[in-house]
């Protein structure tokens, strides 16, 4: 702004020329930003909403496929487990009808001999319990 001269009054707001052409160059200014600059800021933000927006859309949908096959892997390994467990019960019907049917058709079982030992005097009872829990 011009320096006030000598004896002029000051007041609040100086009304000079300078003040007129600055308010005038601020208003073409913003008149172009708002023209030109704006609306590409605006456009700008806008995708890169729209680009936030879809990858989060992306990433819900990719957790939502990694709970599906999730669950689909926890139920398979549930089938392997219940037929391991089938595996297991059978081979174990399978020992104990084997064992049994040798019983029936005149096996003598290891503590069934080792008894018989005993009683012979060939062995003793320490070692039969020894040998026979070992092997059980």
């Amino acid at each position: 702004m011009i320096p006030l001269q000598a004896g002029a009054p000051a007041g609040i707001l100086d009304l000079n020329a300078s003040f007129w052409i600055e308010l005038v160059a601020f208003l073409l200014m913003l008149g172009l930003l708002a023209r030109y600059a704006y609306p590409r800021i605006i456009s700008a933000a806008e995708g890169r909403q729209r680009q936030i927006a879809a990858q989060l859309e992306a990433a819900e949908a990719a957790r939502r496929e990694a709970e599906e096959k999730l669950a689909e892997a926890e139920a398979r390994l549930q089938d392997a487990r219940n037929q391991a467990q089938e595996v297991i019960s059978a081979a174990a019907r399978s020992a104990d009808q084997i064992r049994e049917q040798a019983v029936a058709e005149g096996m003598k079982t290891l503590s069934d001999d080792g008894i018989l030992k005993v009683l012979e005097g060939v062995t003793t009872i320490d070692e039969l319990l020894r040998v026979v829990f070992v092997e059980q």
